[in-house]
C-alpha cells in the first residue's frame, strides 16, 4: 500500500522566463525569470531605476519584451494577450477615477466595461478596502489614501488571479501603509489572489511580502521568503548590548574582547559582538567582570535581529537608494 504523503504545489500564477528588455542600446532587465504563486505577497524590493515599473509595465502589455517570455494563468502575452490579461488586475503609477463622479458610480462604470453584472461584487470590494461610509462621496473629495483603497477596489473588482501594484504606499502617511499592507494581504492570503508588489521601502516589504526578489541594475540578485533571505545570510556572531554606568569605562575593563568587537553607542551604551560558539561563556564573563569593577549594570540584551535592509546591503555591497522605512 502507497503511504507516500503527497503535498500539493500552490498553483503559479505568473511565469517570467528568461525576460530581456532594452531601451535603445542599454539593457535594463537581464534575462529574469520567477514565478509567482495563488495565496501569497511577493515582493519586488530594489532602489529607485532597478528595473522594477519597467519589469511590471512588461508584464502587464504596457512595453514589448525583447526576449523571454511572459505568461500568467498558462496565457502567454505573444499568443494570447487577452486571456492573459483578463487575469490581471492593477495599479501602475497612480489610479485615475472621474472626480466628479462618485466612488461607487466610478466602480459602477468600471463593472460594466469589465462585463462584472453581480450587483453585490462592489459592496464586497467596497468593505474589503474599508470604504464602506465614504463610497457615495465624489472622489474628488477623497485622501490620497482613499484613492488608493478606491484604486485596490477596482482592481480587483473582476477577480483578477494576479494582482499588480508599482510602489502602492507611495506619498501615504504610516496609517495609510498599514491599511493598504492588510489589505493587499488579505487579497492574497483569503481571496487566493497572487498579489505582486514593487517597493523601495524595505520594512514595508518585510511586513506585507511572502517572498522577495530583489532586483539591482536590471539583474534578478535572489528571490526567497523573508527568512530565507535574513537566515541565508546570517553569521556566526551575535551582538549584545550592555547597559552600564559608564560604557567606556566597561569598554576599557574588558581587555579580553578584542577593540574592534567593542563599540559605544550614540547612548553611551556598549555594543558587543562574541563568536556564537564561546556565547554563554563570553556573556558570564562580561557580566562578572563588570559587577566586580563595581560598574553599574543594567541590562543584557540581544541587538535587533538582522532584517532585510541588512540583507539587502550584503547582496549588493549598498548599492541603490533604497529606504529602510
Amino acid at each position: 500500500m502507497d503511504t507516500a504523503v503527497h503535498i500539493s504545489k500552490p498553483d503559479v500564477v505568473l511565469n517570467i522566463e528568461n525576460l530581456s528588455k532594452y531601451f535603445g542600446k542599454k539593457q535594463v532587465l537581464h534575462d529574469i525569470s520567477f514565478q509567482t504563486y495563488a495565496g501569497e505577497v511577493f515582493g519586488f524590493l530594489g532602489p529607485n531605476g532597478a528595473g522594477k515599473t519597467t519589469l511590471i509595465k512588461t508584464v502587464v502589455g504596457h512595453l514589448m519584451a525583447d526576449g523571454g517570455s511572459v505568461s500568467i494563468c498558462g496565457k502567454t502575452l505573444k499568443k494570447d494577450f487577452e486571456g492573459a490579461m483578463a487575469c490581471v488586475g492593477g495599479i501602475i503609477e497612480n489610479p485615475e477615477f472621474y472626480k466628479y463622479m462618485s466612488g461607487y458610480d466610478n466602480l459602477l462604470q468600471y463593472a460594466r466595461i469589465r462585463g462584472v453584472n453581480d450587483p453585490n461584487r462592489i459592496r464586497e470590494v467596497v468593505h474589503r478596502v474599508g470604504l464602506d461610509l465614504r463610497i457615495h462621496d465624489k472622489v474628488g473629495r477623497y485622501s490620497l489614501g482613499m484613492r488608493q483603497r478606491l484604486g485596490v477596489a477596482q482592481a480587483i473588482l473582476h477577480r483578477p488571479k494576479l494582482l499588480i501594484l508599482d510602489e502602492p504606499t507611495n506619498g501615504l502617511d504610516p496609517a495609510g501603509i498599514k491599511d493598504l499592507r492588510d489589505i493587499l494581504k488579505g487579497i492574497a492570503h483569503e481571496e487566493g489572489a497572487s498579489v505582486l508588489v514593487s517597493s523601495h521601502l524595505m520594512s514595508e516589504m518585510e511586513l506585507m511580502c511572502d517572498r522577495v526578489g530583489v532586483i539591482v541594475g536590471g539583474d534578478l540578485i535572489d528571490v526567497k521568503s523573508v527568512e530565507e533571505l535574513v537566515s541565508a545570510t546570517a553569521t556566526d556572531k551575535s551582538d549584545y548590548i550592555f547597559v552600564t554606568g559608564d560604557g567606556a569605562a566597561v569598554a576599557m575593563l574588558l581587555d579580553f574582547i578584542p577593540d574592534e568587537s567593542k563599540t559605544l553607542t550614540e547612548d553611551g551604551d556598549l555594543e558587543i559582538v562574541i563568536p556564537k560558539r564561546e556565547e554563554k561563556e563570553l556573556l558570564s564573563r562580561i557580566n562578572r567582570a563588570v559587577i566586580q569593577a563595581g560598574i553599574d549594570l543594567y541590562s543584557v540584551s540581544p541587538k535587533e535581529n538582522k532584517r532585510l535592509e541588512d540583507v539587502f546591503i550584503e547582496l549588493t555591497g549598498g548599492e541603490g537608494d533604497v529606504q529602510i522605512g
